[in-house]
């Protein structure tokens, strides 16, 4: 009897560090082009029968490995060879362990177990009893299980000369294959965590799990060339070396949602702080969202139109723009700044505002007029910031750029000091200040670079990568 096992291919979850248990994630291409290999090196290898975790990233994995290697036999399920139960925390970040995730990879079988989940015991008591089972066939078959990390080890501890070293090193890399020959029922390991693709492909996940660190991004002039509206390469080869090593990786804007710059989707982010904090996203999910009360909006509009200002109320689906307003020349510009990266349909400032879900608001008026008065007036009740000569913004709510950072390091249980944020301007001050690891971008303001704890080069200059090899993150 002859038992190949192996662990699925990776998956995008995989890549961002999220504990995904019995979460049904797919294999992303990267993990498809592994099974590949994988199965095009087996080629020789006769497979009777494949048993494989109901889950689709184990399943679609035993899948192309038959179809690579010529084997057309069905696939066979078992719950019993699934990964570790997550409980409360499947779907979170690895670093939500917190201080326990030390125990899970140093010492696993004195972890107390997952809220409401499992414990490495639970595994190893479930897994051994299908892989004891089939060992006690005794016949001459040759099997193809799938598997997953976790369980994969939880199967095998009884075979490894030091069970009490439950990961044996490490978390198997994606599509390691382990191999089991086994006759009148004693069983042996013969291959140990073989792959057959480059090994420079091969990520060493438990490496990954030991870092907990999370970087905060301003946009404009800190991650997109603002001449060029590009996210640069040497950035982009940065945020992924910052990404393989583990780190959470965020932008935090003053912008809404739905004014998401197109140039950001070069790159999958961990997740988003919108509107200076009102608004923050994690993996597509809504961690925090804050919407203005229509009496203010009433208000605000009210204000708005009693200076003959343009105003533009900025949510996550969707914008409202002034209507009946004379638009100057001096106003153009501020106008096309406002809506660039909208795409949306313009709804109309005068719609119901009980209907509207807006985060902040952005109003501009004629260059030359003086507009103290209104923002002294809206000052009374609100946070105005004068963005340029007759520009202003007004952000409602009691949040800034850096209160989104403490809801974060709360939500992940990260420490301060293990958090970095990087910015170039005036309205990135209360994030930078808010961390010990503050820096700011070569081509950023005077005032910015005197508060930052490191100035790297320009944003043109490699930026982004310097500073995170200066601080040893890449």
């Amino acid at each position: 009897m002859k038992i190949y096992i192996i662990r699925h291919g990776e998956t995008d979850l995989n890549v961002k560090g999220v504990m995904q248990g019995w979460l049904d994630e797919p294999l992303n291409q990267c993990g498809r082009d592994l099974a590949e290999v994988t199965g095009r090196a087996m080629k020789d290898v006769h497979f009777d029968c494949c048993i494989s975790s109901p889950l689709v990233r184990a399943k679609e994995t035993v899948e192309i490995v038959l179809r690579e290697s010529g084997n057309e036999i069905p696939v066979l399920t078992d719950d019993r060879i699934k990964e570790i139960y997550f409980g409360d925390l499947e779907g979170k970040h690895l670093s939500a362990l917190g201080d326990e995730g030390e125990i899970f990879h140093d010492d696993p079988f004195h972890f107390k177990g997952f809220p409401n989940g499992e414990r490495v015991q639970d595994v190893c008591r479930r897994t051994q009893e299908f892989l004891k089972e089939l060992i006690a066939r005794d016949d001459d078959k040759t099997y193809l299980i799938g598997i997953h990390g976790c369980a994969l080890r939880a199967m095998l501890n009884f075979l490894y000369e030091d069970p009490s070293n439950y990961w044996h090193g490490r978390v198997p890399y994606n599509c390691a294959v382990n191999i089991i020959e086994a006759k009148d029922g004693v069983a042996r390991l013969v291959e140990d965590d073989k792959i057959y693709y480059s090994p420079d492909l091969a990520v060493d996940r438990y490496a990954k799990m030991k870092k907990k660190s999370i970087l905060f991004f301003d946009v404009d002039g800190t991650l997109v060339d603002e001449e060029e509206h590009r996210i640069p390469e040497s950035t982009l080869e940065a945020l992924q070396r910052a990404r393989e090593k583990g780190h959470l990786l965020f932008v935090n804007s003053g912008r809404c949602k739905s004014f998401l710059p197109e140039a950001l989707k070069a790159f999958d982010f961990d997740g988003f702080c919108y509107a200076c904090g009102a608004y923050i996203e994690y993996h597509g999910d809504a961690l925090m969202e804050e919407f203005v009360p229509a009496g203010d909006l009433d208000y605000i509009r009210d204000v708005i139109k009693e200076y003959k200002m343009y105003g533009i109320f900025q949510g996550p689906e969707y914008c409202w723009f002034s209507q009946d307003v004379e638009v100057y020349d001096s106003m153009e510009k501020f106008l096309e700044i406002a809506g660039k990266d909208y795409h949306g349909p313009r709804k109309s400032l005068d719609e119901d505002t009980s209907e509207m879900r807006v985060n902040k608001l952005v109003c501009f008026g004629e260059l030359g007029k003086d507009y103290s008065e209104f923002q002294r007036k809206l000052e009374e009740r609100y946070q105005v910031f004068k963005l340029a000569p007759a520009f202003y913004e007004i952000i409602p709510l009691p949040y800034t750029k850096a209160s989104c950072m403490d809801y974060l390091m709360e939500y992940f249980e990260i420490d301060r000091k293990d958090c970095y944020a990087f910015g170039d301007s005036p309205n990135d001050l209360s994030m930078l200040k808010n961390v010990p690891n503050s820096i700011c971008m070569g081509n950023g303001y005077e005032e910015v670079k005197k508060e930052a704890s490191y100035v790297t080069s320009d944003i043109k200059e490699d930026g982004i990568l310097n500073a995170l090899e200066h601080f040893k993150l890449i």
